[in-house]
């Protein structure tokens, strides 16, 4: 009886996981559905399928990127106009303040592609100073940011706004007149602003000037009396934010040096160049 049991038994036992095998009587195999292979089990081999396919194209899109240029062709950074070099009498930071005009000629449409996001610019002001001990430090305080997108004109960083209140909408082309940047969203510009050319809708953001010349958006300061006769450069960077993949930084692309007066003024002066 044995011997008949195991020779029953020797039948191809080739399954998949989703079966369970149990004996009936006489020994018989009897072959049913687990119950933990499910509608779940399924679901998830879908959802790890899709993020595999999806990981797959997202590393094809960073990597087809790696060979264009990322870089502005000729950027330039100038200096312009002294505001003024005052004590910084604001409780609890003391210290000294300054506020100057810089002009910027950069072309950042040839940065962006089909995996850029966005471009976070920013100007620096870098110099060094020493403490009691004489050791030496170097500085550098962002005076100048925007986040250049290529949406930077649609909803909702531009909405139709009335004399009276903005309705939330995008801008409606029969109504440019009425179509406005949004306060919250001054930050955020298009190509266009920083190298000159012509607007898409025909207006300009919130902070830009004719003639591309640019204030400081945060006063260089510092928090000892150590600026006057200072010498300063003022450094062009920018981040390169993808869909998919590193962040490229490009810190120091081009620079420009100029020295603070020896006494603090309010008047205005041009700024000469080191």
């Amino acid at each position: 009886m044995a011997s008949g049991l195991k020779n029953r038994c020797l039948c191809p036992l080739i399954v998949t996981h989703h079966t369970r095998i149990t004996m009936g009587r006489g020994g018989t195999p009897q072959y049913t559905a687990s119950t933990m292979q499910s509608v779940w089990m399924r679901v998830n081999a879908v959802f790890v399928f899709g993020l595999v396919v999806l990981g797959f194209f997202a590393g094809c899109a960073a990597v087809t990127t790696y060979w264009l240029a990322l870089s502005p062709p000729n950027p330039t950074v100038d200096l312009r106009t002294l505001y003024h070099l005052q004590r910084s009498r604001r409780y609890p930071v003391g210290g000294e303040r300054a506020n100057f005009t810089f002009v910027m000629d950069v072309d950042f449409e040839p940065v962006f592609n089909w995996n850029v996001r966005q471009v976070f610019v920013y100007v620096t002001a870098e110099y060094d100073t020493e403490d009691h001990e004489q050791q030496s430090f170097h500085n550098a305080v962002t005076v100048w940011d925007r986040v250049i997108r290529p949406d930077g004109r649609e909803y909702p960083y531009w909405q139709h706004c009335t004399r009276t209140e903005c309705d939330g909408e995008p801008c409606r082309e029969d109504d440019m007149k009425n179509c406005q940047h949004m306060m919250e969203w001054a930050h955020v510009w298009v190509p266009e602003d920083l190298n000159g050319k012509p607007s898409p809708n025909g207006k300009r953001p919130i902070g830009w000037l004719p003639g591309k010349e640019y204030g400081c958006k945060y006063l260089l300061k510092h928090p000892s009396e150590e600026l006057r006769y200072r010498d300063i450069t003022l450094t062009f960077n920018y981040d390169i934010m993808p869909l998919t993949g590193s962040i490229d930084l490009f810190p120091g692309l081009t620079s420009k040096s100029f020295r603070l007066p020896q006494t603090y003024t309010r008047s205005r002066s041009l700024i000469q160049s080191l």
